[in-house]
């Protein structure tokens, strides 16, 4: 495996074949599933991919750019010379699958736009690709990306990640090479095209009125309870409108559960994310630049219970622009919302404010009407980058004191408004918790939203018992 073809960027593609490229059984369970006729094999080297689908499928074709490899191929007939540093999008035929293996990391990001224009145009219902991660060696590897990096661009050309068809497809693969180098065990996707999304993202297409939105980042982040119960409490709390979480690292087995529970994952490339607590406002910025959603609620998924729906109760406050919840105290009160503030303004030079008198809000739980939402996250991501140790609670909290039109931005305080109430409320301010809720006292009905409920002890076992 250590002879490749000497043709530079052309040169990925090892002399006799890569054994760790060939899933005959994976290929058989794939045709079997979905019935396809027609396969296309993009960067198929010596074509011996073709040699054995042509078997099993009316029609084959392969793309490759090195000329060595095509002319060392039994089936080079089937194969279509080019270069993808060149934009092409002629194919003779359309195609129902793409199979494309060890290809995307050999070409350069700036040609990455002819892949997916390729792609596009062959027609396909299925592709099945792999990829290199970052930091992964290999000859002419130039863009190592995580998933989400790939899972985000076929989506702009209308295909979405198939989930199960993905792990069910790198079980069989697992199965069928015992190797390190086993590439679609370890990275494998599978893609499936949305019927009438043409060069678009798929999800854009069938948006609803109303979006409840979150992030869920890190390894074991989406294995946690809290995640659940916020997922669960959703599902349960009436909300009709589109349940989103954005992510750029989760998992093919967590993407799964996701889907399942009837939430949609809006995947953000990976390098546009340095630090989440800053950058996921940027991402939400943009996508909702592209959206026409009435209103969105803003929510952290590990510790936010929905016990009613939330746009709905935010309706119930007479359609405020945006809408902030008060934790129920001063900054004065709290040493580390003072503290955190004070580091926040330390960065901003001339613009030091007193903020002993502020109302602490929370950064956890911001909704509103999605425009005026949409430019006041973009404000919090711009403000970040005079500072990033930060966090968002510290600067919602300077832009709302300092700079925020009253008429436009409310706050709603838990004593009054049953939309929202913190478990960082004074002891003598909380609310009772009665039948596994926080209830409002004098409305007497559930908040909609419960905020940090998993720092309560004796609430919190209620809680993961009740939505679990």
């Amino acid at each position: 495996m250590s002879q490749f073809y000497e043709a530079g960027h052309l040169g990925g593609c090892i002399k006799g074949g890569d054994p760790a490229t060939f899933y005959p059984n994976m290929w058989d369970f794939f045709i079997s599933q979905t019935q396809v006729k027609s396969i296309l094999d993009i960067g198929c080297g010596e074509g011996h991919a073709l040699n054995y689908l042509q078997k099993k499928c009316p029609k084959v074709r392969g793309i490759e750019g090195c000329a060595a490899a095509i002319a060392a191929s039994d089936i080079s007939h089937k194969i279509i010379q080019h270069d993808f540093t060149k934009d092409w999008k002629y194919l003779p035929e359309g195609y129902e699958m793409i199979w494309c293996c060890e290809f995307v990391e050999h070409l350069e990001e700036q040609y990455i736009e002819n892949f997916l224009s390729t792609v596009l145009f062959s027609g396909s219902k299925y592709v099945l690709m792999t990829h290199a991660f970052p930091g992964q060696g290999g000859y002419h590897h130039v863009n190592c990306q995580a998933p989400s990096y790939w899972i985000e661009a076929m989506a702009q050309i209308g295909f979405s990640l198939d989930t199960q068809l993905t792990r069910m497809c790198r079980a069989v693969a697992l199965m069928e090479h015992n190797s390190p180098y086993n590439h679609f065990a370890r990275s494998g996707l599978v893609f499936k095209h949305t019927a009438g999304a043409r060069g678009s993202n798929v999800y854009l297409e069938n948006l609803k009125q109303d979006a409840v939105i979150t992030w869920a980042s890190g390894k074991d982040f989406c294995k946690c309870p809290g995640f659940k119960v916020y997922m669960n409490s959703l599902n349960r709390s009436g909300f009709s409108g589109d349940k989103l979480v954005f992510t750029h690292d989760m998992e093919i087995e967590d993407r799964e559960y996701v889907t399942k529970q009837g939430f949609k994952i809006i995947d953000v490339n990976p390098k546009l994310i340095k630090w989440v607590v800053r950058d996921r406002f940027l991402a939400w910025s943009n996508f909702l630049a592209q959206t026409n959603y009435r209103y969105v609620a803003f929510l952290d998924a590990k510790d936010v219970v929905c016990q009613r729906d939330p746009i709905k109760a935010l309706e119930e406050l007479d359609y405020p622009h945006v809408c902030f919840i008060s934790e129920g105290k001063l900054h004065s009160d709290c040493n580390w919302n003072t503290g955190d503030q004070q580091n926040l303004q330390s960065q901003l030079g001339g613009f030091q404010q007193d903020c002993a008198s502020w109302d602490v809000l929370c950064a956890g739980t911001i909704l509103g009407c999605a425009e005026y939402v949409r430019q006041f996250i973009m404000q919090i991501w711009s403000t970040t980058l005079f500072n990033t140790k930060a966090t968002d609670q510290a600067v919602l909290n300077y832009l709302y004191h300092t700079f925020i039109w009253p008429n436009q931005y409310v706050i709603a305080d838990p004593r009054y408004d049953a939309i929202a109430v913190t478990a960082d409320l004074p002891k003598d301010k909380m609310p009772r918790f009665e039948n596994n809720q926080m209830i409002h006292d004098e409305k007497n009905i559930p908040y909609a939203i419960y905020h940090q409920w998993d720092r309560v002890p004796g609430i919190k076992e209620k809680i993961l018992e009740t939505y679990l």
